[in-house]
């Protein structure tokens, strides 16, 4: 069937490799069913203006993943081994700590594909998030959550 759907043109639905198939317990199944933000024919409401920031704010580049991770921790209060709760606009509990820049073994990561520089910008979009997601608990799988809707922080103040 896949050879026949790379002949067509057409993308087989799903590709079964070993790494799906020991992934699959863990892979939700698509869901086409999540209702729209705004129905079909109603005006957008206008993007949120963009933030400007200051250049100088930029760490410079070729610090140790560390010190990235230092600046972000910083943003929040928090240092490495003081981590902090940090409650979003929905009142969810965010734990920040230097493992947001590690890797299961612990390796440093916070400089991945050349980001490091950036992660003082990152705080704001956590603190004051132009739009987030609503998780509900599912009525179909008791015990799941379900992204249901995605709304913009300025409904919410």
């Amino acid at each position: 069937m896949r050879a026949a759907a790379r002949r067509s043109g057409r993308i087989a639905a799903e590709v079964t490799t070993p790494v799906r198939l020991g992934l699959k317990p863990f892979i939700p199944p698509p869901l086409s069913n999540l209702p729209r933000s705004f129905a079909p024919g109603v005006q957008l409401p206008d993007l949120p203006a963009s933030t400007r920031v200051p250049a100088s704010r930029l760490l410079p580049d070729g610090l140790p993943p560390e010190d990235y991770s230092r600046a972000f921790l910083a943003e929040f209060g928090a240092a490495p081994g003081k981590p902090v709760v940090f409650k979003d606009v929905k009142d969810g509990a965010l734990v920040i700590d230097e493992a947001l820049f590690q890797d299961g073994a612990g390796n440093w990561k916070a400089d991945q594909d050349g980001w490091g520089p950036y992660s003082v910008f990152w705080p704001s979009a956590i603190q004051n998030p132009d739009e987030i997601g609503c998780w509900e608990p599912s009525r179909v799988n008791p015990g799941t959550q379900l992204l249901k809707r995605r709304v913009t922080c300025g409904a919410l103040k």
